[in-house]
């Protein structure tokens, strides 16, 4: 997979096709309870740097709230809280209402954005907090990128399939 920022696509003589991407940085930004959405953060920055070109932002969301700034250069943000009480954690909370400058000034407007959860139990609400974190892309003009996965509808999953198999909205 190649993410393009911008790309200028030519056709050479032999009619190939020639994409020249140029980098990008893609914030994965995050808050972790007990150390599980730090291992799904840590998988997107993995999976981030592996991306010719692209380079990642590695912010928890305590982080975040000093360095907005950074956040306004960045290309991409993917957005991560694990589902406490059928929404995002509370320090998650927090870092979304910080935002609001950047909201006021249109600093995110155009940004692809994207998200991930975990939660205890099967169900765990996690969709809530999934739609909480489009609702914030949407706010701030941001572009959600949805999962690409349909939903699983063979029967008998087993709870670790059930688990993992995420959501329209995000991981």
């Amino acid at each position: 997979m190649t993410i393009i920022k911008a790309a200028a696509v030519q056709l050479s003589p032999d009619h190939e096709v020639e994409v020249s991407a140029i980098p990008i940085t893609v914030a994965v930004l995050f808050h972790s309870g007990f150390g599980h959405t730090a291992r799904q953060a840590e998988a997107v920055r993995r999976g981030i740097e592996r991306v010719a070109g692209a380079s990642a932002l590695y912010l928890t969301s305590d982080e975040a709230q000093g360095r907005l700034d950074e956040l306004e250069l960045a290309d991409a943000i993917i957005f991560g809280a694990p589902t406490y009480m059928g929404g995002a954690s509370g320090p998650f909370k927090t870092f979304m209402d910080s935002t609001s400058k950047s909201y006021a000034t249109g600093a995110w407007k155009d940004k692809i954005a994207a998200g991930f959860t975990n939660s205890a139990s099967r169900s765990g609400d996690k969709v809530m907090t999934l739609i909480q974190l489009a609702i914030l892309a949407a706010q701030h003009g941001m572009h959600w990128v949805m999962y690409g996965r349909r939903p699983r509808c063979k029967r008998n999953l087993t709870i670790r399939e059930a688990c993992g198999c995420g959501h329209v909205f995000g991981l």
